[in-house]
């Protein structure tokens, strides 16, 4: 029903409901796998009448496309699907006719003969392949016929199996019956469903893009945090190198008439370093911060510190020249015992050629021995054995 009231919508109607052409894809939930098929007779609402006379099959072909020469329309949709409906209920046809004149006469006898107005209605337009003296019909209540049906199910059954196409129920108020109610509450609960994954989803999405831009964050913040360290510890590094050559420029600028504390004896030796650091001290304060280094003897813990690990650094950077060094030193030593064996195997394979050769001197068989010279018509051929 969905389906015919989207065609009518479009301004297209099917011309063609039968049960053949409903399909029922059984991969889904039940009321939601059936597809309409076979949109071969298709036609246009708002086209120019008349229509094709012989269109749809007949157990499901409208009164109007029976008694006129093609003036029909979207209402003979809703007459097939009222006639398919009642087939799958009751599990036969409802008007099986062997031809135009006994179907009119199956539906006269179930809906009832219509009255003069509405056979004249039809006759106007132009039904000259039949005659209109039809019998009269009661006709029968169709709960007679399917007893097991819902009293929903047959109101929706008459609506749709009006004689008179004026009259007859438009697919959008089918879908709007009672009878479906069930199917629209279904499909409410399912859109709300959906509804609520898709904004879990949207949220999970959201939260995850949040989660990983702040990951991005965190990551370049690492990245940044490392790299400041990095560059504080060369400016580090070159501080300490800086202070280590301004060092040695002061030492080398010092005279060397100072005598080193570490010359003399323990006693001796700290009574005159404590003598001299307070006469540099002295003297170094009289004249001013930038009269005079303080002498080598007299040198501060931060300093000390610094020439320590600037002799262990230049320590590493000379023991890594030696392994250098070292490597290659192996390295030429293989070259040359590879060599060696390259020239000892091409001696060797000198010495057994030559060998091989003065045995074949020596009487041993030759290849050349076998080949023999033939005259033949004053020429010579030479010819294997």
């Amino acid at each position: 029903m969905k389906s015919i009231d989207h065609m009518h919508k479009k301004g297209i109607f099917h011309r063609d409901i039968k049960p053949e052409n409903v399909l029922i894809e059984s991969s889904t939930e039940a009321g939601k796998g059936l597809k309409l098929a076979d949109f071969g007779s298709c036609r246009g609402i708002y086209s120019k009448h008349p229509y094709t006379e012989y269109i749809s099959t007949r157990w499901y072909r409208a009164p109007e496309c029976l008694l006129t020469d093609g003036y029909y329309g979207p209402e003979m949709d809703l007459w097939g699907v009222g006639c398919v409906m009642f087939e799958i209920i009751s599990l036969y046809p409802l008007f099986p006719g062997t031809n135009e004149v006994d179907q009119i006469n199956r539906i006269h006898k179930v809906l009832g003969t219509p009255t003069g107005e509405v056979l004249q209605k039809l006759k106007a337009k132009g039904a000259s392949h039949i005659s209109f003296d039809f019998q009269q019909y009661k006709g029968v209540d169709l709960h007679q016929l399917i007893p097991h049906a819902s009293n929903d199910c047959v109101d929706l059954l008459n609506k749709l199996l009006k004689y008179d196409a004026a009259e007859r129920i438009t697919a959008r108020e089918a879908t709007k019956h009672n009878y479906f109610k069930d199917v629209r509450e279904a499909e409410q609960k399912s859109l709300a469903k959906t509804d609520i994954s898709d904004s879990a989803s949207v949220n999970s999405s959201v939260i995850q893009g949040s989660n990983n831009v702040n990951g991005l964050a965190s990551k370049s913040d690492k990245n940044y945090q490392q790299q400041n360290q990095m560059s504080l510890m060369k400016n580090q590094q070159q501080q300490q190198y800086q202070q280590y050559q301004q060092l040695q420029s002061s030492i080398n600028k010092q005279p060397m008439n100072t005598t080193f504390p570490q010359a003399q004896n323990n006693v001796s030796g700290s009574n005159q370093q404590v003598k001299l650091m307070e006469s540099s001290k002295n003297s170094y304060v009289a004249g001013g911060s930038s009269s005079m280094l303080p002498p080598i003897g007299v040198l501060n813990g931060q300093q000390q510190q610094q020439i320590g690990q600037q002799q262990k650094y230049m320590m590493q950077q000379q023991q890594l020249l030696q392994q250098q060094a070292q490597l290659q030193q192996q390295a030429q030593q293989r070259i040359m015992q590879i060599t060696n064996q390259q020239k000892r195997k091409k001696k060797y394979r000198l010495n057994n050629y030559g060998n091989k050769v003065g045995q074949q001197g020596q009487g041993q068989p030759n290849m050349m021995s076998q080949i023999k010279p033939m005259q033949i018509g004053g020429e010579a051929y030479i010819l294997k054995k």
